[in-house]
């Protein structure tokens, strides 16, 4: 049976120094590569600096992905609260948390009858995710400030990039102002006065 070779990933080959890439099992690598690949050629670092800066602004980018993923997967998951309670006003307690349960383990006569129920009272699902969030509020607010808080962090990045540009520009400048006044003395010094010339003496000894 032959041995898998490992795979080179891009973040080995562009920045072999930065070690693994923050990915969680199942997370997919090519994704990442592909945004690395992307801000990568976008930026165009200068320097080293400025590829850990890179390195940076594609790791706290996935983070943020990460995070609406999971707030995507948790209501998804909690869908079945929010049936339930869709159907408070609509059937026997008994009877809604029965269909919701079906309806999370997507049986096809739950779903259909939910869907059946929740159309004939004008329930849409908007109204029914609402009533999904409202039961875990506090903890979609904390993952929209998670949110947030990495989406800054990465832009405060993205302004130590310029800003670095920036004054190294202005030392380039700098430079280049110090090279042109140093050569613009040396021009402004007038050359040396040639020796004055003397007369050159005759055969009979007397000046020409």
């Amino acid at each position: 049976m032959p041995v898998p070779q490992p795979v080179t990933r891009l973040n080995e080959v562009l920045f072999p120094y930065c070690g693994p890439v923050p990915l969680l099992p199942g997370e997919d690598p090519i994704g990442y590569d592909g945004l690395l690949a992307r801000v990568s050629g976008a930026v165009k670092p200068k320097d080293i600096i400025e590829e850990i800066w890179i390195q940076e602004i594609v790791a706290l980018t996935w983070e943020a992905f990460r995070l609406r993923r999971a707030r995507a997967a948790y209501l998804a998951a909690r869908h079945s609260v929010g049936i339930a309670r869709a159907l408070e006003p609509l059937r026997a307690r008994a009877d809604r948390e029965e269909l919701a349960a079906g309806y999370a383990r997507q049986e096809p006569e739950a779903v259909a009858e939910v869907d059946e129920c929740l159309a004939a009272a004008n329930v849409t699902t908007d109204m029914v995710t609402a009533l999904t969030m409202t039961q875990a509020f506090d903890l979609m607010e904390r993952i929209d400030r998670m949110i947030a808080t990495t989406e800054l962090r990465r832009d405060a990045v993205l302004r130590e990039i310029a800003r670095h540009r920036t004054s190294f520009a202005a030392a380039a400048r700098a430079r280049l102002a110090e090279h042109d006044a140093a050569f613009a003395v040396i021009d402004a010094v007038p050359p040396p006065a040639a020796p004055a010339k003397t007369a050159t003496p005759t055969a009979a000894g007397t000046p020409a």
